[in-house]
């Protein structure tokens, strides 16, 4: 009896120690703290973004270009020398000018026109990935903007989500006679969620990629592969995609990476062309014809789990690629006969751990279901330069897009489109070629510490197998050096 009574006891603690191991499994091993400190503006940055500002905005203009007030506070943050861990957020609530206005790539008295083909109007944005300064501002007077998902989905933002100061006075008195002690409280703190929501997506954003394989260390060269259902032109400076705009953003990075470009048309590569015919498949819609019925239309795009599975087992590489050379292969398809040709109906590109997928197409300009303001947003499928851009951050460092969250308490993905404006590569809402501080150092700690993470649940799953065999410690059943020889073999 006494014996029974000890097995089921060893039994039981055996198998609520392996429980609790299976949910670190399912946790990440990793978390970050902030600390923030307010300190007061700059007199003279205020006056001179004020006096900017007003000059746009008398001259008719309701679209500012951001990149005035950007070069601006960008001098000053890096004048200030701050640490390098520090990251200064610069609030912008001068004396609101007589007229609404928001910010776009190019200034324009036309709102509707958002400045540069398929960007969003905002009123915030995120320092470059070349400043030495790691900085974001946001501008309270300016917008208020709305983007997102048109018809269905999560991420909507608004004057909600973005404090907007005409939100908390009366637009006819001055804002310190007006505003009222609650209504600075609330102000101030919707300002804080708003920072506090900042420092998620961008400081801190999910490591959730980490529970796939992942590069031990990125390599340093890129290899390009492009197919052309046509003959391919010749090299020019415009080709797309443009490897010198890749090479450049990857660069503040990784200073040594490179990138080596083999174009080829598609019907002499059998290995590509087989790859590409077994991943073909189509998708019937129904659209308003018009005259109050329907009309079906059958689009065809190309499954990029198939595209991979037959890549990756075919390799058209051939003998382009040396053996001994650590390389991501990009195997880039053109379709110059096809209107659209896109990757799971939605994307131009699409990252995987060992290669990137991307199509380009004919077609000049699609529209996506999402909104800025109240127009819908349109993108471009003849350059991949872009999406290629972002699925090799994720490939390469194990960056997230920008519009992705990770929600700790639901341990699930979340979609927040906060910061899908501006400086990123991510999404439809921009068109922004540049890379932000934030993803910038995203790419450089990912690796690490999804090292870390690999490392930690790899000696947590020796736990649980000796837990589950054994009911005993791991170090009880295995000689020191051995425990050290798991750690070591990550």
């Amino acid at each position: 009896s006494s014996s029974s009574s000890s097995s089921s006891s060893s039994s039981s603690s055996s198998s609520s120690q392996a429980e609790l191991l299976q949910n670190v499994l399912r946790r990440l091993s990793v978390s970050r703290e902030f600390f923030y400190t307010v300190h007061p503006a700059d007199d003279a940055l205020a006056q001179r973004i004020q006096s900017r500002i007003e000059q746009d905005v008398d001259a008719g203009k309701e679209l500012l270009a951001w990149h005035v007030v950007d070069d601006m506070i960008r001098e000053h943050a890096e004048s200030q020398k701050r640490s390098t861990a520090d990251v200064a957020v610069y609030v912008l609530a001068l004396e609101p000018p007589l007229a609404p206005y928001s910010y776009a790539r190019a200034s324009s008295s036309d709102r509707e026109w958002s400045g540069a083909s398929f960007d969003c109007a905002h009123t915030m944005q995120a320092g470059p990935a070349d400043s030495t300064a790691r900085y974001l501002w946001v501008d309270l007077n300016a917008g208020p903007e709305r983007y997102g998902p048109r018809s269905a989905g999560d991420g909507l933002v608004n004057d909600l989500f973005v404090p907007f100061i005409h939100n908390y006075h009366d637009e006819e008195s001055p804002l310190d006679d007006y505003i009222s002690s609650d209504d600075k409280r609330k102000l101030v703190l919707d300002l804080v969620s708003f920072v506090r929501r900042s420092t998620e997506l961008l400081l801190a954003p999910s490591l959730h990629t980490c529970r796939s394989p992942v590069m031990a260390a990125p390599p340093h060269l890129i290899e390009l592969f492009h197919w052309s259902d046509t003959d391919p032109l010749p090299p020019s400076a415009n080709a797309a995609p443009s490897t010198k705009v890749l090479t450049y953003q990857l660069r503040t990075i990784d200073p040594e990476i490179k990138i080596d470009t083999h174009t080829q048309k598609l019907t002499h590569n059998t290995n590509a062309m087989i790859a590409y015919s077994n991943s073909i498949r189509t998708h019937t819609s129904l659209a308003p014809d018009g005259r109050g019925g329907h009309t079906t239309h059958v689009h065809q795009y190309l499954d990029s789990k198939k595209l991979h599975h037959w890549l990756r087992t075919l390799d058209p590489r051939g003998n382009r690629t040396a053996p001994h050379r650590r390389s991501l292969p990009v195997y880039l398809f053109t379709f110059n006969s096809y209107d659209v040709m896109l990757l799971d109906r939605y994307h131009s590109a699409v990252s995987f751990p060992d290669m990137v997928i991307a199509v380009q197409s004919a077609a000049a300009e699609v529209t996506h279901d999402y909104f800025c303001g109240s127009h819908l947003v349109s993108g471009s499928t003849t350059d991949a330069t872009r999406p290629i851009l972002g699925a090799l951050l994720t490939s390469l460092y194990a960056v997230v897009p920008t519009h992705t969250r990770w929600q700790a308490a639901t341990e699930a993905v979340q979609t927040d489109h906060l910061w899908s404006v501006g400086r990123t590569p991510y999404g439809v809402l921009s068109s922004s070629l540049e890379l932000s501080f934030a993803l910038r150092d995203a790419a450089l700690a990912h690796p690490i510490l999804c090292r870390v993470h690999r490392l930690k649940n790899r000696l947590a799953e020796e736990y649980t197998k000796f837990w589950t065999t054994f009911a005993t410690e791991l170090g009880d059943a295995m000689p020191p050096e051995e425990v050290r020889g798991v750690a070591a073999a990550d």
